[in-house]
């Protein structure tokens, strides 16, 4: 069975990775397209992991006091988050692909 949490986190990734190669696609073609997206999702995974890095260094390793933090109210933060970066993802990829749609010479 699958769970909501893991159903949402594939819809997520699925949709980010569709954003990201669909203006690829539609600017270069498929082939250079897809070189292009294969670059781009290698650097996205350097740049979070070089973030993670970063936040962790920031941080030392000293936990910050969580104690009086409201763990429904994080968790409702981070989902209408989640939703927002989805939104604007999805958005940003359609205006691009329909501009470089009709940008191609056929």
């Amino acid at each position: 069975m699958v769970s909501i949490d893991g159903a949402v986190a594939y819809c997520v990734i699925v949709i980010g990775l569709a954003a990201i190669f669909l203006p690829c696609y539609f600017r270069l073609g498929l082939g250079k397209g897809a070189a292009v997206f294969s670059l781009c999702v290698m650097g996205l995974g350097a740049s979070l992991a070089g973030l993670r890095w970063a936040v962790r260094a920031a941080l030392g390793q000293a936990a910050p006091n969580l104690s009086t933090v409201d763990p429904d109210a994080v968790r409702i933060l981070a989902r209408l988050l989640w939703i927002a970066i989805v939104v604007g993802l999805t958005t940003a990829s359609a205006a691009l692909s329909i501009r470089f749609y009709r940008a191609r010479e056929f």
